[in-house]
């Protein structure tokens, strides 16, 4: 009977020792911390790896252009870029995780970025400043990639404001209606992409206080309830 008993607990303390603890996950042992270098723009970074210089691009994504020499400045571009270098150079821990493909063909290190435990790449995406792109090997992290960028999607913030303007291979300059919609052209309510209060266009209690360019416009109130977003209750917002 002792020997029995012995048995097992050996065997519950195998168990223990060879299961994960609740909650933990087992790919943040997985990450490399690295330090910051050199922000380029919103989808690449110079970051300093094991102790040597890498330019890291950010895995199944892409965010508009800022200075390419065949695009040039794409709308949003800036926006991007700006945010991510924020994310970055705020952050007390910077780590980096690898997938399938290591490098790509300009022998840029690929990889998820992280700060502070949040993804890069999740947090842009949810921005609407950026698209799920670039889908080849590398698909650890697609299915939450494609949830963030439809949050996006759903509010029509930064990069889908526009029908047309996200493509499968990038942007689309031609079919940004930023001027058309800055002049008040298109939609008959309003809201900040970085607000979840919609107001009807003209508005005096918070629709003029918004900037043209976080400006999200709706052309009827139930498209403006869809994004998630909830109208303005103050007594000065409504025009009835």
């Amino acid at each position: 009977m002792y020997r029995v008993w012995v048995w097992f607990l050996m065997l519950a303390l195998l168990l223990t020792a060879c299961s994960e603890p609740a909650g933990q996950s087992t790919k943040s042992s997985d990450r490399v911390e690295v330090k910051f270098v050199k922000h380029i723009d919103g989808d690449t970074t110079r970051f300093r790896v094991n102790g040597k210089e890498e330019k890291v691009r950010y895995l199944l994504f892409d965010t508009p252009e800022t200075n390419h020499p065949k695009f040039g400045e794409q709308p949003l571009g800036k926006e991007a870029s700006n945010y991510v270098k924020e994310l970055i150079t705020t952050a007390d821990k910077i780590e980096l995780e690898f997938d399938t493909e290591k490098r790509d063909k300009y022998d840029r290190m690929l990889a998820y970025v992280y700060v502070d435990g949040k993804s890069v790449q999740e947090e842009v995406l949810k921005k609407g400043l950026a698209r799920v792109g670039y889908i080849n090997e590398s698909r650890e992290y697609l299915d939450d990639f494609r949830e963030a960028e439809e949050i996006a999607k759903k509010k029509k913030i930064g990069v889908w404001q526009c029908p047309g303007y996200v493509t499968d291979k990038g942007y689309n300059p031609d079919k940004w209606c930023k001027d058309e919609k800055k002049e008040g052209n298109k939609g008959k309510f309003i809201a900040s992409k970085n607000s979840d209060i919609y107001h009807e266009v003209g508005c005096p209690g918070g629709a003029d206080q918004i900037k043209p360019e976080n400006a999200v416009y709706f052309d009827t109130e139930e498209e403006a309830k869809e994004s998630g977003r909830r109208m303005c209750q103050s007594k000065h917002c409504s025009l009835k």
